[in-house]
């Protein structure tokens, strides 16, 4: 009986990783089109930030841009 389960069991389990999956990368594409809508373009692959009294800039990738706008 626990073998017939059993692939019944991971099959569901795979279903639900798949939509969760999905659903993230549907929060992102609403998270860049927010973005869009607020600064007028897409954000860019990486952002270079100068910090005041540091000898370097910082350099920050599109997700952290994404961060405010993700509901």
């Amino acid at each position: 009986l626990v073998a017939l389960l059993l692939p019944a069991v991971q099959a569901a389990r795979e279903a639900a990783r798949r939509m969760q999956c999905s659903n993230n990368i549907r929060q992102l594409a609403i998270a860049a089109h927010n973005y869009h809508d607020t600064m007028q373009s897409f954000p860019s692959g990486l952002c270079l930030w100068e910090v005041s009294g540091q000898p370097k800039n910082r350099s920050v990738s599109l997700f952290v841009q994404l961060l405010p706008q993700i509901e």
